[in-house]
């Protein structure tokens, strides 16, 4: 078992892809680490434990604390749900988060952080977004194969920035890139306007993203879905570059997937509605149609019905 080597403590609601892999990267540096399970996997957790295989932190078989809900609050509290399942996750966290515990969502989307200001008004809650290859193979399984993990965090609280650097540098010793940003929609838009295109056109093909760059019909319209969520991010006063983003999503491996098209294809609950839709009502409230994105979305309903 690792050793504790401080009192700053983490907390992770959810153990899947994401937050599993943190809690791998922090208990490996001897961070007490507490993660918040579902029944049905905290049996297994505490025997197995958690095996990942990262490029980033190495092999790691970590043994955090597995509880099914949050009884203290950390120093850190990390949220890695899906949006599909944040709701019922937040029933877990059964006492009152201070204002010194910053809750540090890493979901997809731009409304989450209304809910979790809502659900926990004392605590500090800042905007984050997390860029990395991580696979969830099982309960107790990830394997992380990519040498990059980088993580943003932003806030529009001048007063909360120290506690945002201070974070910053703890998410650093584990061997994650961190930065801090002045601007919490600046942080959600960098990342959504990207993932936008690339998860909604591969849900809608099932193709992978070379396929889609190389067709030149489906170009347009990943080009499309940038150029309306740009548009839309403008207004939320977010300057973005589509050439820049274009130029990103080019120098994406060919072979790429996302969760939605994944989740599409399963037949699961996805997260249409926090990520395309979430640009569509946001462009619905500045008077900006996104046609190219609705019409996407619309077509994977239809296919999810």
């Amino acid at each position: 078992m690792a050793p504790s080597l401080t009192s700053y403590s983490v907390g992770i609601l959810g153990t899947g892809a994401i937050g599993g892999f943190l809690a791998a990267g922090f208990w490996k540096k001897g961070f007490p680490v507490n993660c918040i399970v579902k029944e049905s996997s905290l049996d297994l957790l505490k025997l197995e434990g958690l095996h990942v295989h990262s490029t980033v932190i190495g092999a790691v078989h970590a043994h955090p604390n597995f509880s099914t809900s949050l009884t203290h609050a950390p120093s850190i509290l990390f949220i890695t749900t899906k949006s599909t399942d944040l709701l019922a996750a937040l029933d877990r966290i059964v006492i009152a988060i201070p204002q010194k515990t910053l809750i540090i969502p890493l979901l997809n989307g731009l409304e989450h952080l209304d809910v979790l200001r809502k659900r926990f008004p004392e605590a500090t809650v800042c905007a984050g977004t997390i860029s990395i290859e991580s696979k969830y193979v099982n309960p107790s399984t990830i394997d992380q194969p990519s040498p990059h993990a980088s993580i943003e965090l932003g806030i529009n609280d001048e007063n909360s920035i120290p506690l945002l650097e201070a974070t910053r540098d703890k998410i650093r010793t584990i061997g994650i890139q961190c930065s801090v940003l002045r601007s919490e929609p600046e942080v959600l838009w960098r990342k959504l306007v990207r993932l936008n295109a690339i998860a909604i056109t591969t849900a809608a093909t099932q193709k992978p993203i070379g396929e889609i760059r190389s067709d030149t019909v489906w170009r347009e319209k990943l080009v499309a879905c940038v150029t309306e969520a740009v548009a839309v991010a403008k207004k939320d006063g977010i300057s973005l570059s589509v050439d820049a983003v274009m130029k990103q999503i080019d120098n994406l491996p060919e072979a790429l997937g996302t969760s939605l098209q994944r989740d599409v294809a399963a037949g699961k609950a996805n997260e249409l509605d926090s990520i395309p839709m979430a640009i569509v009502r946001r462009g619905q409230k500045f008077g900006i149609s996104c046609p190219t994105i609705l019409s996407l979305a619309n077509q994977i309903k239809q296919v999810t019905k």
